[in-house]
Parts: structure tokens; sequence; C-alpha cells
């Protein structure tokens, strides 16, 4: 194995992680960008509108949510520049990273079963009226002449559309009746059916709206159609040269080791160990280096950590290389040295 060989070998591996992670890494950031814009409301959502004569008591509306696992709703309850009010109740299950930008905590079905006003602020809220602490110096949000205690901060570090929302239990005692609400979730059949399961008793009408501007001027279902394309041609092209490239640079220790008369497969053995030491190299390095870019750069923007992706990756990318190298070997066994090398 020559340092020439070395060094290209691990060029084009390190190049094909470079594009892997950073392929993932952006659909990431476009996702979490996609969901901060539309305060934390995923493009599954549903909006329905309740008719003038009628309106949902929100003691029933809870009793309904709490017979599905994966329901979520928001209603907006106060909207201007500076502040926006979510009233939020459900299941309230968002992807990891979404948790990240919170210091503290945010709801679940135990915060809202407790019957305690509780609010998740943005943290811009800190400097405005809405915000005090009590005596005991906890934090709480003002809001409609009712106080809520303050149990997570919001950081997101990239909009301040989320750093000025605050999300309010929809439980809380003062919000009685509802006219409007988003229906969320991560299973679309669960949406439907519960949709339908109000429908059954409501009268309502759902609405589609822009649920989300962003996906308009970053990112929209034809770009990650041509993403996705791109990257499948250029990560095959990379493949393939990578594969060409070491069968060029073994070709002629393969045929050496025929003429000498070394078993097929201790040949091909010889030449697995080589390809599977320098790729594990190869892989472990760039981790080090994907580790070092994630804690200091990529956290900070709540991104998540694809170490698991990246594995999976280069043991398919050994496995392929290596069957591929084998099938080589043996039609060249075969067909071009079957009484001896040329």
């Amino acid at each position: 194995m020559t340092k020439k060989f070395f060094s290209i070998f691990s060029i084009i591996v390190m190049l094909s992680n470079s594009l892997f992670i950073s392929y993932f890494s952006y659909i990431d950031y476009i996702s979490l960008q996609k969901l901060i814009s539309n305060s934390l409301i995923s493009d599954n959502s549903v909006s329905i509108i309740l008719e003038t004569d009628s309106h949902i008591i929100l003691k029933d509306l809870t009793t309904l949510i709490d017979k599905h696992n994966d329901i979520t709703i928001f209603t907006e309850l106060y909207n201007n520049d500076d502040l926006t009010v979510w009233g939020i109740y459900g299941d309230c299950k968002f992807k990891s990273n979404v948790y990240s930008m919170i210091e503290g905590e945010f709801f679940d079905k135990s915060t809202f079963n407790n019957k305690i006003n509780t609010a998740v602020i943005g943290k811009n809220i800190l400097d405005t009226n809405n915000y005090f602490l009590n005596n005991n110096k906890e934090g709480y949000f003002k809001f409609g002449n009712i106080n809520y205690k303050i149990i997570g901060i919001i950081s997101s570090n990239i909009s301040n559309m989320l750093d000025n929302t605050t999300y309010i239990n929809l439980s809380s005692e003062n919000i009685k009746n509802i006219h409007k609400l988003i229906i969320d979730g991560h299973d679309l059949n669960g949406i439907n059916n519960f949709v339908k399961e109000i429908e059954s008793k409501y009268k309502i009408y759902k609405i589609n709206e822009n649920k989300n501007f962003m996906s308009r001027y970053i990112f929209n279902y034809t770009d990650i159609k041509l993403l996705n394309l791109f990257i499948i041609i250029f990560m095959i092209l990379i493949f393939i040269v990578l594969l060409i490239y070491t069968i060029y640079s073994f070709n002629e220790e393969i045929k050496i080791k025929w003429l000498i008369g070394l078993n097929y497969y201790r040949n091909y053995l010889s030449l697995f160990i080589k390809i599977l030491t320098l790729y594990t190299f190869n892989t472990i390095i760039f981790l080090i280096m994907y580790k070092t870019v994630y804690f200091k750069i990529l956290s900070k923007i709540f991104l998540n950590f694809f170490s698991t992706h990246l594995i999976v990756f280069n043991l398919a990318s050994i496995t392929l290389l290596s069957i591929s190298v084998f099938l080589y070997m043996h039609v060249s066994n075969k067909f071009f040295y079957k009484y001896g090398v040329k």
C-alpha cells in the first residue's frame, strides 16, 4: 500500500463522508427552520374553524384529545409584532433538537393534568412587561389578567419569531371557548381521524392555510427531489471512482499473487483486510473531525448529531466496495486469468 494510494483513497472517502453529512445537516437545518418559522407547527397540521353558531367547549375538547396519543392542538390567542401567544394541549412531542432550544421544560400530559397555569416563553419576553418575578424569585408570564408560571424558556438563536412567542396551557381556567384550532401530530391518519371525530360532534370546516411561508423561499418539494437526485448521482460517481481506483491500484499485486500460486480466497482476504483497515481508519478520523465541528458550530444552531447515520453509511460503503472487488476478482480469475496471468 503506497502513500499515494493511501492519500487518494482517504481523500475520496473523506469527500463521500463530507457530502453525506452535509446533506443530512442541510435537510435537518431546513426542517428546523420551517418548524421555527411556523411556531413549532408541522406541515402535517390541519386547521379547522367552527361555524358561527358553534363553539368547542374546552373541557370536551381536552377529553377528546386524551383519547389520542399523537395529537397536539394549537390555537392562537394573541398576535402582534413583539408577542405571539399560543394555547397548546396534547401530546407535545417534537424533534429532539427542538428540546435542545428550551432551558427548563416543555409541556407534556402531566403538565396539563396538574391544573396549574403554566407557560413556556421565548427569551425576548424576558424584556417585556408581561414577565415578572414573584417574591420567591420565580418567573411568571402575565396574560389576560392571569399569571402563568414559567416552566421553560426558548432560545432559538435563529429566529426572533420563536423568541417572541409564548405557549400557555389550554387547560388553564381563563380559556373557555375556542373557535379555531390547528391540529398537529406525527401521523396523518391519526390527525384525519381526530378531525373526523370533531366533525361528528361540531359544525366545522377545514381551511387550507399557507402553513409555512419559508417553504416558498428556501425549500419546497421540487427542491428536495432535485437535491436527492443530485446527491444520489454524485454519491454513485464517487463510489465508482473509489472502486476503479482501488482495483487499479491493487491490480498488479493481485496478478503477482496469482502468478506465485496464492490461494484465490487468501488473495481476496488479504485485499479485504487492507480495504477494511483503511476505510475504518478514515471513518474514525472523520468522526473525530465531525464531532469537533458539531460541538463548536453545528450544535449552536441546534442541528442533530448524525454519528449513527455516518457509521451505517460507512458500513454499507465498505460492504458494497468489498463485494464489488470480490466480483471483479472472481470474474477476472475465471475468464481472464484462468490459465495463468497474462
